[in-house]
């Protein structure tokens, strides 16, 4: 994912450039602390921008739990509005999220889809410090510009899948650890992602340590990480 705290963003294409100025734009309007846009690659929700490294961890944790107001959003196609992340209501309908979301310090969490009448295509989540709900005019702003959003995504010259060349490092080091575990891509993806939480660290993180041989996943039945004295 590229977020606003790197200085990647200048280096992507046109399309990524518009989607960062738009995520902007609705952070000002809808008078929220940061955005995150991520978009579905064959069913599986991967962040593709954020505004901030906040906004970034809460889309990471959507990515890797499978769960979250955004991936509800995406799902359903309608939105999922949580003024405060912290009730019991949001904690039994996503356990790990709510908790880990709320200890990085997010209150509330507002998310979008990014649909037409026959494509789903993502969601984008806005979040907040502090609890409460969008008044009516911000929420106005939020809904207009992921419109905008799903527009940019849509066009003929851009790549609805923006996030897969983004995501790609997961994808090569999931085939890699499809190879050293011998287990299938989906079980290798869902070991990455099952280690991340467990680390607290991103999945992207984890895919980069992995690609360049420092972290390795054993087969099944050998040891991992001792030694054999």
């Amino acid at each position: 994912m590229v977020s606003e705290d790197g200085d990647a963003v200048a280096q992507q294409s046109e399309n990524l450039r518009r989607i960062a100025e738009f995520c902007r734009v609705g952070v000002a309007r809808s008078e929220v602390d940061g955005m995150a846009l991520s978009v579905l690659v064959s069913d599986v929700l991967e962040p593709v921008y954020s505004t901030d490294s906040l906004a970034e961890r809460v889309a990471d944790l959507q990515y890797t739990l499978g769960q979250g107001p955004g991936t509800d959003a995406a799902s359903t196609g309608v939105a999922v509005l949580v003024p405060d992340i912290g009730t019991a209501e949001a904690r039994q309908r996503w356990p790990l999220f709510a908790i880990e979301a709320q200890r990085l310090g997010v209150k509330a969490l507002h998310s979008f889809p990014l649909r037409t009448a026959d494509v789903r295509i993502g969601e984008a989540s806005l979040y907040r410090r502090a609890e409460g709900v969008l008044a009516e005019r911000q929420l106005r702003q939020a809904t207009t510009v992921t419109s905008l959003l799903t527009s940019v995504l849509l066009h003929s010259e851009a790549d609805p899948y923006t996030g897969s060349e983004l995501r790609m490092s997961v994808h090569q080091a999931a085939g890699m650890v499809m190879q050293q575990t011998g287990r299938s891509i989906a079980d290798a993806i869902a070991l990455l992602k099952a280690a991340a939480f467990a680390e607290d660290i991103d999945i992207t993180s984890l895919a980069r340590e992995v690609l360049s041989g420092g972290r390795r996943f054993e087969a099944l039945g050998e040891r991992t990480g001792e030694s054999d004295d």
